[in-house]
């Protein structure tokens, strides 16, 4: 379902999980030029550009689906080799993590994320909706996972703004608690 509001454009959301790498994550694996050109593409169009929107969730969807079974290759092509990763609050230097507040580059990425799931068994993310801004776009979904050691699941709102430079690739992601708070940062950016 799609809702178009003067706050952005809104798709309700689900990803299926998928074992392995597709013939779509295989190809821009294999050939990261198509996703830098569909990055490219989907800059150039409006946020209300029907075929933006089957692409943007597409991209999200296989994203989600490859972040989900920790497999961050595909994830990196979609942002900049120097993109900056903002974890939430509470999980920042004085949080329950002891995460640092800012990681940076594709290493930083894949130094966040092995922080933070070395904190846990299994972990994933259920997609709920996804907001597109045109030069920003906001996932909200619900962080589930087992904690080391634990067979109970537990699971915990988070929204992803990931901010897009002019080629559409990501150059900046925020974590952060809810869409309220993530509302709040857009408010706040120029």
């Amino acid at each position: 379902m799609v809702r178009e509001t003067r706050d952005g454009v809104r798709h309700k959301l689900a990803v299926k999980p998928r074992p392995r790498r597709g013939i779509e994550e295989r190809l821009i694996v294999r050939v990261p030029w198509v996703a830098r050109l569909w990055a490219w593409v989907l800059a150039r169009m409006s946020p209300t550009s029907r075929v933006r929107q089957i692409l943007l969730v597409r991209a999200v969807q296989l994203g989600l689906a490859a972040y989900n079974r920790g497999d961050l290759e595909p994830v990196l092509l979609a942002h900049r080799p120097d993109a900056e990763y903002h974890g939430r609050p509470e999980e920042r230097e004085l949080g329950t993590l002891g995460l640092r507040g800012t990681y940076r580059g594709h290493d930083g990425y894949r130094e966040f994320d092995a922080e933070w799931r070395s904190a846990w068994d299994s972990y994933w993310v259920v997609p709920q909706e996804l907001i597109d801004y045109g030069d920003r776009y906001l996932l909200v979904a619900q962080m589930a996972g087992r904690a080391r050691g634990s067979t109970v699941t537990v699971s915990a709102p988070v929204a992803i703004l990931n901010i897009l430079d002019h080629a559409g690739l990501i150059v900046r992601e925020h974590r952060l608690s809810d869409e309220s708070e993530a509302h709040e940062l857009l408010a706040s950016l120029p």
